[in-house]
């Protein structure tokens, strides 16, 4: 049987906590592990009545259990860290060993008792053996030690989970990966984010827990929290036959702990700094300019900080004493932990071309294109050859010249947004720029434990994130450009946990949380009323869609700007895990459950702002749905998509429903009982 001290108290926090556990009912999926084992004499004869002392040395709080008529002891609920067992017992010699307690773990000891005084001590220099005999689950923990020792590249602390047998990152490059830079994924990608795929299972199927409670985003099922390395005691990958407190996911469950304080203080600082400037460069590349000898060639811009600092240790109060003032070290009561990282990243993405209107173009002048053009209203062509019964009179290709004054203002608005022509004198392709992505990571994780008493045990746990991925547009003043805009990710999550002793052999353990997050996409210019500006009415209908309508056909005679709208995923996830173990003979028995509830948001309009699709290089079949689109003669394009939209013709034109947010809730519980039979 197991005791703690002081266990009389607090009667009503244990009532209520009993009712907890049978009222709710998801798996109760807790980080804690316990210590069981035998004592025995020398000659292999059960010692009853044993003291059972453990000691967590970071904290020096005490467990003491008792041997049952067989020898067994059993403690529950411990969270990992390091551990002095020490036994005792009449007219036999105190035998002492020190521990390391993992996550989840069921650790298993075995105690031969000598002859003699309890004065004299023996000391065991052996840790809990490498084989866990105790339980079927099969995994792997990534300790302190290997957090801090082995390369970790980008910092991104789950790349270790790929160090246990049948797991890998899945599809180099996939989704869950989030090498495409995709909102859902794209925090940690330049190491493969939290894709973790096990034993063959798709990486969606994990079931992702921070400190007891779930931590899976509700949309994609990829992580919620991103723990930082510093900020990670150790984590357990479990790949298969789980006990049944775990379920969920059919591929692996990633049991995560942050650190917690001790007695002592302890801190760290850190800065991985990599930069073009320590580049080597590459033989034949010169930064010289020409006239002094060099070729101009530069390595690309390249910038990357990775910073951050960790404080841990017990909590210092100010008060007053009959000297005046005083600080309280609550040592062996109440411990904090603290953790910051940062991350700021700059580097060039891409050098695009794109498709501008030259000074000309962009005021209805294209007399200087080679292909001619074509009044849409006659059919005629836009010239003024002498005997050509097929132009109309016009100078050649001069739109600004046609009778009625027919140029659309919101087409010359738009077309003179354009930046001008800075490669060449050709009329495709005429723009160069290069695009620039920059990356910002603030995540913050604060912990208090505190020791109420020798029966109740509570922590406290906040994590804060800001991430942003934002890639400059192709064209300066427009937004445009594949992927342009910025993904911006906000999480934040409140735990609470308590672990509390009813008697002598039932230990209950209750975790509550709530968290948010919010991923998705903001268009370039999304805080500004672009298309309003310029003319185009219906676009900027209220402040959620701000930026420009798309337009574009081929983009191949005009670079296509616009986006469809901002893609907006908030979530909230509340819980409440609670579990109760009870230890009699060589029965642990345990029982518990979880109500989960989830909340998903969705805001994406699709064509939101209205989409102007043009006959892409004047061609007139694309647009089969068109009056007269059969032939050229009865179609609405000029024959070059830039005079299409001076003139105010395009192919089609359609614009989603604003409707708002769609909200989506639902429900995961469930319950559990387990009994461990040794």
């Amino acid at each position: 049987m197991c005791k703690l001290k002081n266990s009389g108290r607090y009667g009503f926090l244990r009532l209520a906590i009993c009712i907890l556990c049978f009222v709710f009912s998801t798996l109760g999926q807790t980080e804690s592990a316990r210590i069981q084992g035998t004592v025995s004499d020398q000659a292999g004869a059960a010692v009853p009545n044993a003291t059972v002392t453990i000691t967590a040395l970071g904290t020096n709080r005490e467990v003491t259990a008792q041997t049952n008529d067989e020898g067994v002891f059993s403690v529950l609920a411990l969270q990992p860290g390091r551990y002095q067992v020490k036994v005792t017992q009449a007219n036999f010699k105190t035998t002492q060993q020190e521990i390391t307690l993992e996550v989840a773990q069921n650790a298993n000891l075995v105690f031969a008792l000598e002859a003699g005084a309890v004065s004299e001590t023996v000391t065991i220099n052996s840790d809990v053996p490498l084989v866990e005999s105790t339980s079927s689950a099969i995994g792997n923990v990534v300790g302190p030690r290997e957090i801090v020792e082995l390369p970790l590249n980008g910092r991104n602390v789950l790349e270790l989970a790929r160090l246990s047998p049948g797991v890998t990152q899945g599809v180099v490059g996939g989704f869950a990966s989030g090498a495409n830079g995709d909102a859902e994924t794209y925090r940690g990608r330049n190491t493969g984010g939290a894709a973790l795929s096990v034993n063959g299972q798709r990486t969606q199927a994990n079931n992702f827990l921070l400190d007891g409670v779930d931590n899976n985003e509700s949309l994609v099922n990829t992580i919620n929290i991103f723990p930082s390395a510093e900020a990670t005691q150790e984590f357990r990958v479990q790949t298969s036959v789980a006990t049944a407190e775990f379920g969920r996911g059919g591929g692996a469950i990633i049991n995560s702990v942050i650190k917690s304080g001790t007695n002592e203080y302890h801190g760290s600082s850190y800065l991985f700094i990599r930069n073009d400037v320590f580049d080597a460069r590459p033989a034949f590349y010169d930064a010289r300019p020409t006239r002094l000898g060099g070729n101009g060639r530069r390595i690309s811009p390249f910038r990357r900080g990775q910073f951050g600092a960790t404080l841990g240790g017990p909590v210092v109060l100010p008060g007053f004493g009959e000297g005046g003032p005083v600080f309280d070290t609550f040592k062996d009561k109440l411990f904090f932990f603290f953790s910051y990282d940062g991350l700021r990243q700059f580097l060039p993405a891409s050098t695009d071309r794109a498709s501008v209107p030259t000074a000309a173009f962009r005021n209805g002048d294209f007399s200087a294109l080679a292909i001619q053009l074509r009044d849409p209203l006659t059919g005629l062509n836009i010239c003024n050859t002498v005997g050509d019964p097929l132009c109309n009179g016009t100078p050649r290709n001069r739109l600004d010249l046609l009778p009625g004054n027919r140029l659309n203002q919101a087409a010359l608005n738009y077309l003179r947004a354009f930046p001008l022509p800075n490669n060449g004198g050709q009329f495709q392709e005429n723009f160069i720029n290069t695009r620039n992505q920059t990356d910002q990571q603030n995540v913050y994780d604060a912990r208090v434990d505190a020791t109420i008493n020798d029966s109740n045990q509570l922590f406290v746990r906040g994590s804060v994130g800001r991430y942003a991925q934002t890639l400059a547009t192709r064209l300066p003043t427009l937004p445009s450009g594949f992927g342009s805009g910025s993904n911006p990710t906000r999480n934040s999550a409140l735990v609470a946990g308590l672990n509390t002793t009813f008697g002598g052999n039932l230990f209950n353990e209750l975790r509550v949380q709530g968290n948010r997050l919010r991923f998705g996409y903001e268009p370039p210019f999304g805080d500004q009323a672009v298309a309003a500006g310029l003319g185009i009415v219906n676009a900027n209908r209220d402040s959620s869609l701000g930026g420009g309508a798309l337009i574009g056909g081929y983009n191949g005679q005009l670079e296509y700007t616009g986006d469809f709208g901002a893609y907006r995923v908030p979530q909230k996830t509340y819980q409440i895990v609670d579990s109760l173990s009870y230890t009699t003979g060589d029965h642990t028995l345990k029982f518990g459950g979880t109500v989960l509830r989830r909340e998903v948001e969705l805001f994406r309009p699709i064509a939101g702002k209205g989409y102007f699709r043009i006959y892409g290089n004047g061609d007139f079949t694309q647009c089969p749905g068109a009056p007269g689109a059969t032939t050229l003669a009865g179609s609405g394009t000029t024959g070059f998509e830039q005079a299409d939209l001076l003139i105010g013709f395009a192919c089609s034109y359609q614009i989603g429903t604003q409707v708002g947010d769609i909200i989506t809730r639902n429900y995961e519980n469930g319950v559990f009982a387990q009994d461990d039979w040794r």
